[in-house]
């Protein structure tokens, strides 16, 4: 066998032949062109043993033997014919390590500085994570290590609870406990076997800090805005009173027919939606004393009063012409000449006196309580329906004209409220007479109560 010829590798220049190396250093040596493999160390050469001289009738005597050579962690054949140099240049078994496990602590002690990721903002909840590089020396004492690494974290050098990945771990690998010596030097020939088996990635050490965070972010920290002045006493009285009207007006006006807020016109009779816009306004003047559940404000909304038609106005008014016919015909029921006829006449009679003829529907009693007992729930007016009842008190006129110590002693109403209770009652049997009820019936649910809301009073 041949040996290989490395006239072509020899023939390069240096600057090549480092080129050639660098890209092509295994391959050339497998395929015979370089003389040594890059990563495998060889024994230094041997000059090849010089055959024993022959002679026609054989071997020269007084020469001694002289063994085949053989390569180190080799072994000849028991029969082999040919030149011992075959096995000077045959290629190593790939058992045969000793040769990179002796080479890789000479390049990791070529590592003599690492790279370690610090986090930052890990005891703060909420808060933003960001990380600093710190590069320290392989052989950096554990001490001084901990508490430098402590101090750029802002963690407690004696509470600390530290773990370390190496960057090039998988993403769903657990951090390794960094408490103590040993797992600092593991941690550190870890990195170093990881840097020198790296091509281009860079390989660092990154610090996790496995105590979860318990400090309360600052406002500052946070950026959220100041927080306002203290509201006055007076200022929650008011938004609490109008919570209550609010809550208090929703629940009276809620039609359960058409589920929302309306109210009962007393013209018609039929339901009128109101808005929040008017509901939030009207519990507003309720808070402020301006308003009550049966009185709203004072909006166009609740105003019934009859309005002109408008009518288009023409270019040009037409005149109209007025016919007076002048009789001499006296004025009806000046018989006898003495009265003109745009002399005054007697007053009209009282439309209303008792006397009519005409049957009067007045509202119940119990609508007057009612209608009491939501301006002035604190007096409980409906509680003395039982005894008005008993005094054969059913409808409002029949409470109009009794007296204040019946009502105290009969009845057992208090002074304070019997004023406002004859009003009331006098004032719906006026309108009752006048015809201006104003009140629509209300149907009664299986429970007793109104299936409608409450009609109110616009006046």
């Amino acid at each position: 066998m041949s040996q290989p010829d490395h006239a072509p590798f020899e023939s390069l220049s240096p600057a090549q032949q480092a080129e050639y190396l660098r890209r092509f250093g295994r391959a050339g040596y497998w395929l015979g062109v370089l003389p040594n493999h890059p990563r495998i160390q060889h024994p230094p050469p041997q000059p090849l043993p010089q055959p024993l001289p022959h002679t026609a009738y054989g071997i020269v005597p007084g020469a001694a033997p002289t063994a085949p050579f053989q390569a180190p962690h080799s072994q000849a054949p028991t029969h082999q014919h040919g030149h011992a140099n075959q096995q000077q240049h045959c290629r190593p078994l790939l058992g045969s390590q000793p040769a990179s496990q002796d080479a890789a602590p000479s390049q990791a002690a070529e590592v003599p500085r690492l790279d370690f990721s610090i986090p930052l903002n890990t005891t703060v909840i909420g808060a933003r994570p960001s990380k600093t590089i710190l590069r320290l020396s392989c052989d950096i004492p554990f001490a001084d290590f901990w508490d430098r690494v402590c101090a750029r974290m802002g963690v407690d050098p004696a509470s600390a609870e530290l773990g370390y990945k190496l960057s090039n771990a998988q993403a769903g690998d657990d951090p390794r406990v960094l408490a103590s010596e040993d797992d600092f030097h593991h941690a550190v020939d870890d990195c170093q076997g990881a840097v020198c088996r790296a091509r281009t990635r860079t390989v660092e050490v990154v610090i996790h800090n496995l105590k979860p965070p318990s400090q309360a972010p600052s406002s500052g920290a946070t950026g959220k805005k100041r927080k306002q002045d203290a509201i006055d006493a007076d200022d929650v009285q008011d938004i609490v009173k109008y919570k209550e009207g609010l809550r208090a007006l929703s629940k009276h006006l809620m039609c359960a027919r058409h589920t929302r807020h309306c109210y009962i016109s007393p013209i018609d009779g039929s339901h009128v939606k109101i808005d929040n816009d008017t509901l939030t306004f009207w519990a507003k003047k309720i808070s402020l004393s301006e308003a009550t559940l049966t009185r709203p404000p004072n909006l166009l909304q609740f105003d019934h009063a009859a309005k002109r038609r408008r009518t288009a106005s023409s270019g040009t008014s037409q005149g109209t012409n007025i016919h007076l016919v002048l009789s001499d015909r006296v004025a009806l029921g000046n018989r006898d000449g003495q009265h003109h006829a745009n002399s005054d006449s007697p007053p009209p009679a009282d439309t209303d006196s008792d006397d009519s003829d005409v049957l009067v529907a007045y509202p119940d009693i119990l609508v007057a309580l009612r209608e009491l007992h939501e301006v002035m729930p604190i007096a409980n007016l409906l509680q003395f329906e039982p005894a008005l009842r008993a005094q054969g008190i059913h409808y409002v006129d029949g409470a109009e004209h009794v007296s204040k110590e019946f009502l105290a002693q009969e009845v057992g109403m208090p002074p304070g409220v019997i004023p406002a209770f004859t009003a009331h009652v006098t004032r719906l049997a006026k309108r009752a007479r006048k015809g201006k009820g104003g009140h629509c019936t209300v149907p009664r649910g299986a429970d007793g109560g109104d299936e409608e809301n409450k009609p109110i009073i616009v006046e």
